[in-house]
């Protein structure tokens, strides 16, 4: 068997961690853009290379999820994403009805 792709060397334990190091990495990149956009906590760092960052991140975990997920699974995430889109908008437009 030829290996091709990091899941023919790695156990789903081991992508899991994968996934879960590289999500931590994501938050954190996400909050660093934050702390960029804003001025209540000065960063260092600026805006456009705390997005950069944050886009690197996010395709470290595309990669770990793609190594992870199945196309039924992918099929799943989308359904469920729509739902939780509509469910956010529904909860915003509350929200500016109040």
């Amino acid at each position: 068997m030829i290996k091709t792709r990091p899941r023919d060397y790695l156990t789903e334990g081991e992508l899991l961690c994968q996934l879960a190091e590289e999500s931590a990495e994501l938050a954190q990149a996400a909050l660093k853009e934050r702390r960029a956009l804003e001025d209540d906590n000065p960063t260092p760092v600026s805006y456009p290379d705390a997005h950069a960052n944050l886009l690197e991140e996010v395709a470290d975990v595309y990669v770990s999820l793609g190594e992870l997920l199945s196309l039924a699974d992918w099929e799943t995430v989308a359904h469920t994403r729509a739902e939780k889109e509509n469910r956010w908008i529904r909860r915003l437009e509350e929200r500016e009805s109040k």
